[in-house]
């Protein structure tokens, strides 16, 4: 996951990030304001009906208690009325146009003593026991306040309608009556619609409807006191309340308040819906507003990225052409004003393709030289080689005659060993020439192979055979540990008995008396030839030395014996020309281990680091 996040890292442009970048940063506030205006919509609606509803149920309050008031005047007036016996047309117009049904004087017992119709002429002789028994409770009431007015709560009449009664006891024992029709109280609840579903309700101090929208509920006089508002109002409160409505079958909102004295209640319920609805309209227009300032931000923000990453990607295609050799591509200076720090960026890349440049020209002046002194140095190498193999060939030559009497005895051992002295000393100094020809051939790429099918286990024997004298005379173990079988290996068999010769050259050497060198040999997808000894080891510091031409270990053993320093770095060189690796690992005071790892095909090469061949089953 890391890697694939960071392969597309690598593939994103500056100016996309720049672009993504300050649209975040610009969006983000952009986005926050408008989700608090859309979370902050519904309350500010519901904030601002409360207030109208409370106030439009205030005005219902008001104009019931202005009823109240001008209800209590007439019925006192009509009472005046029916105790002189005689009423003038006025009264009765007046009792009508505020919706009173009749006006009577009834005894203890129920019974009418005096009647004024309003609606009828005929007089009732008595009023029925459910009136009387509904408004029993209240008698006492009006006698224990002789002179004042008591409204009973709404209740059905004798022909089944809506109806308010209003009494007041009489100092003679009598009780003046009046009813009151519910026509006032539903044209005033009519007249009070707004929105979708606003509407007015007015309920005794029971709870039950006396007008409401709900003409069914006005005539069964329906008991809601269940619904919160109306419990408020039944404890003669006053406010605003979210509840579930019955009727509408829905949540709405309500202002409500209370009669004083009566004990009605008024409220002014709206369906939450509508508030709701007008709050998703600025909701909506909020987020119209969020989408054209992320599109305006957008676009500034694609404008300002490429206006910064403008200079930056012209010096990388710059960058690029130069890579190919083009040094005399340069950046474009940006153009109009631009921070002073791209143009800093700019100035500083165009400068250093100039330097770059003008090293490039003395580099390839260098490399002209240097490969003149290299063709100039394999020249005379080549000519030294010739000129000092043959004068060495004849010593060796001689040596050889002498040391072996060939024309008969020398006639002093003396001779004899100074013979032997300049055979082995030229033998010396050929294979050092030699070695440093084939070094000087190696790095100019120039070494030759000669790749055939060959027998790995043959050439490591014979190798070992020819360096057990030198084993034997410094009383080092020299082992092989070869497989039974070994699949053959395409490869030059005289560079690879070079190598080994020379690894168990150094191994015998460096290893002191009593120590041990193991040659193993490892097939299964590669070749591995492994060299390990009990010598004197290498630093980690002087791995690189040992590895490098004319190289060697700064230690007190390493100086007791002589060499070149040329075969480890010659043999790395032909390892690399057999398509191999030469792999050296070391310690001191522990020993050195030399793998030489080669590829079973010739057609592939192996890297240092390969995993290890399986041994193979025998």
């Amino acid at each position: 996951m890391g890697s694939r996040l960071r392969r597309l890292g690598q593939r994103v442009a500056l100016h996309h990030v720049l672009f993504f970048g300050f649209t975040l940063m610009a969006a983000v506030p952009v986005a926050l304001l408008g989700a608090w205006v859309q979370q902050s919509a519904l309350e500010k609606e519901i904030a601002s009906v409360r207030d109208m509803h409370r106030q439009v149920a205030d005005n219902i309050v008001l104009a019931l208690s202005n009823y109240v008031h001008d209800a209590d005047a007439a019925f006192r007036m009509s009472i005046a009325a029916l105790q002189r016996g005689s009423w003038q047309p006025e009264v009765v117009s007046l009792l009508d146009a505020m919706h009173f049904k009749h006006v009577c004087l009834i005894g203890a017992d129920g019974t009418i003593i005096e009647w004024l119709p309003v609606h009828s002429d005929q007089a009732s002789s008595a009023l029925s026991p459910a009136t009387m028994s509904a408004l029993a409770p209240l008698i006492p009431e009006a006698q224990a306040s002789m002179g004042t007015v008591r409204f009973s709560n709404v209740m059905p009449d004798s022909a089944g309608d809506p109806t308010i009664h209003m009494l007041i006891a009489n100092p003679d024992g009598t009780i003046s009556l009046a009813a009151l029709s519910t026509a006032f109280f539903v044209e005033l609840q009519q007249s009070v619609a707004f929105g979708k579903g606003g509407h007015a309700a007015i309920v005794d101090r029971t709870g039950h409807v006396i007008a409401h929208p709900n003409g069914q509920w006005r005539d069964e006089i329906k008991d809601i006191s269940k619904v919160a508002p109306v419990q408020a109002m039944m404890r003669g409160e006053s406010g605003v309340s979210i509840f579930y409505s019955p009727a509408a079958k829905k949540d709405m909102i309500a202002g409500f308040t209370v009669v004083p004295a009566v004990g009605w209640g008024a409220m002014v319920p709206q369906p939450m819906e509508n508030l709701i609805g007008r709050a998703s309209d600025v909701q909506f227009a909020a987020a119209g507003i969020i989408l054209l300032g992320i599109v305006v931000v957008a676009f500034i923000s694609w404008w300002l990225a490429g206006y910064l990453s403008g200079p930056i990607r012209a010096v990388v295609e710059a960058s690029h052409a130069n890579a190919r050799g083009r040094f005399d591509v340069k950046a474009p200076r940006p153009r109009g004003p631009a921070p002073r720090e791209l143009a800093e960026l700019v100035n500083a890349f165009n400068g250093m393709v100039d330097e770059v440049g003008r090293k490039n020209t003395d580099l390839a002046d260098a490399r002209d030289r240097a490969e003149a002194a290299s063709k100039a140095k394999s020249d005379f190498l080549a000519n030294i080689s010739h000129e000092l193999r043959t004068p060495l060939n004849a010593i060796i030559g001689f040596s050889e005659l002498i040391r072996s009497e060939a024309f008969g005895p020398v006639g002093n051992d003396r001779y004899r060993e100074y013979a032997a002295d300049v055979h082995d000393s030229a033998q010396h100094l050929r294979t050092m020439i030699n070695d440093v020809l084939d070094l000087s051939k190696a790095e100019a790429g120039h070494i030759d192979v000669r790749i055939e099918p060959i027998e790995v286990g043959s050439v490591v024997e014979a190798s070992t055979r020819m360096m057990q004298a030198l084993a034997d005379e410094k009383n080092v173990a020299l082992e092989t540990d070869l497989p039974a079988a070994l699949p053959a290996v395409r490869t030059d068999e005289g560079r690879l008995r070079q190598v080994l010769l020379n690894i168990l050259s150094n191994a015998v050497k460096f290893t002191p008396a009593g120590g041990r060198v193991r040659v193993s040999v490892e097939a299964g997808e590669g070749m591995v030839i492994a060299i390990e000894d009990t010598g004197i080891g290498v630093a980690a510091r002087d791995m690189p030395k040992v590895m490098a031409p004319f190289g060697r270990g700064e230690t007190s053993w390493s100086r007791q014996y002589e060499g070149t320093g040329l075969g480890l770095p010659l043999s790395k060189r032909i390892m690399e020309a057999l398509g191999g690796v030469l792999e050296l690992d070391s310690e001191i005071g522990v020993g050195t281990r030399v793998r030489l790892r080669l590829p079973l095909d010739s057609g592939r090469r192996m890297e240092t680091g390969d995993a290890l061949p399986e041994v193979a089953a025998e």
